[in-house]
């Protein structure tokens, strides 16, 4: 039987070394800048751009005393020409937590003197050199966005204001990217139903703006990403699906919606690391 066209545009990846090694089981793509991908898997982090199978494994942290790291961002800094990764590192008692940031250029790691809240879920977006993620402002875990810029290392903390009159809960909000603004999706389980709000100007919480009220919607869908031309790809039952947010359309992609599934944008670059050529 010939493959159809679906079939035709599938390609299935296998990971580059080192995690051909069974050791390697947990592996997270946390996002994909210029043909890049940036892997994760315990204390191992790896480029990689698949295109001319080129590999970059990332020297460890050298700090000490070091028992937990949360990377928070991989993107490209224009103001620097370079690739840069953000993380988080926990350290046992008696050792503040602190935030570093590696250069692909200087190849190396730095710590930075800064205090900004971590993510608390999975949800990260990067776009013109600057990382956004989920985060609790306070002791009264109210929900904001946290934007680092890459290139002079200077933090925006965003309230989510919209959500005060809501109901939800913190698995059910969603970080995006719509049309290049920063955007917020609160799926409503009960009501079957999604709300997307677009960010106006990066640290001040009245410039969000109600764009979408989507629904009720005849099942539930977990909105996954936004695709091309503002659809999102939603995870409806077990399969992804594409919904026109116009039309209301529903298109089948006939792919299995995994419990930790993410979908990431890749556009293929020749160059072993992008515009650095390494």
């Amino acid at each position: 039987m010939a493959p159809t066209n679906e079939e035709k545009n599938k390609l299935k990846l296998k990971f580059p070394p080192p995690f051909l090694d069974p050791q390697f089981s947990i592996i997270q793509i946390l996002d994909c800048v210029n043909g890049i991908l940036c892997i994760i898997s315990k204390t191992v982090v790896v480029f990689w751009n698949p295109a001319p199978e080129k590999v970059k494994v990332i020297p460890p942290s050298q700090l000490e005393f070091s028992y937990g790291i949360m990377d928070h961002g991989f993107d490209y800094d224009h103001v620097r020409d370079d690739y840069k990764l953000i993380q988080y590192v926990d350290v046992v008692e008696c050792h503040d937590p602190l935030w570093e940031i590696y250069s692909l250029k200087s190849d190396s790691w730095r710590k930075m003197d800064i205090d900004m809240p971590i993510r608390i879920n999975f949800d990260n977006v990067c776009l013109n050199g600057i990382c956004h993620w989920l985060g609790e402002a306070n002791d009264n875990y109210d929900i904001v966005v946290v934007s680092f810029q890459l290139g002079n290392e200077v933090c925006f903390v965003t309230p989510l204001s919209f959500l005060e009159d809501m109901e939800y809960d913190i698995d059910d909000v969603n970080l995006q990217v719509l049309n290049e603004p920063v955007a917020v999706i609160v799926n409503h389980i009960e009501t079957k139903s999604f709300h997307i709000s677009i960010l106006g100007e990066i640290g001040v919480g009245e410039s969000w703006f109600r764009l979408f009220d989507i629904g009720p919607l005849s099942c539930i869908m977990r909105p996954i990403i936004v695709w091309n031309k503002g659809n999102i790809v939603v995870g409806k039952d077990d399969q992804l699906v594409c919904f026109d947010l116009t039309t209301g359309v529903i298109e089948e992609i006939d792919v299995k919606a995994e419990q930790f599934c993410h979908i990431f944008i890749y556009k293929k670059n020749l160059l072993p690391f992008g515009v650095i050529d390494n």
